[in-house]
């Protein structure tokens, strides 16, 4: 099997990642505490969510990303206790904290 495209940009072990069912975006996560959402056609990151972003990054290991079935919507995941729903298109969050 041949590699299509090589995407650049964590600093980390990556964890996870997912496609859009459109094929337009991809998402990755990583052991940098990082998400990058990735404009697939124009083969660059659209958003970098990470420790810039105060307030709205994950403050650990992110393990897990997922799309909505519509693409709108992306899910992460992290070892901060918290799932976080992203707006695909923009980097804003909605944060739910795990109970124990």
């Amino acid at each position: 099997m041949k590699g299509v495209d090589v995407f650049d940009g964590h600093q980390g072990t990556i964890r996870c990642c997912d496609i859009s069912n459109d094929g337009t975006l991809g998402a990755s996560c990583s052991g940098d505490n990082s998400v990058i959402v990735w404009d697939l056609c124009q083969k660059r990151p659209k958003h970098v969510i990470d420790a810039k972003l105060k307030g709205a990054a994950h403050s650990h290991i992110v393990t897990a990303v997922s799309f909505s079935p519509n693409g709108t919507l992306l899910a992460s995941a992290s070892w901060d206790r918290t799932i976080r729903v992203w707006v695909a298109s923009a980097p804003l969050s909605e944060t739910f904290k795990m109970r124990s």
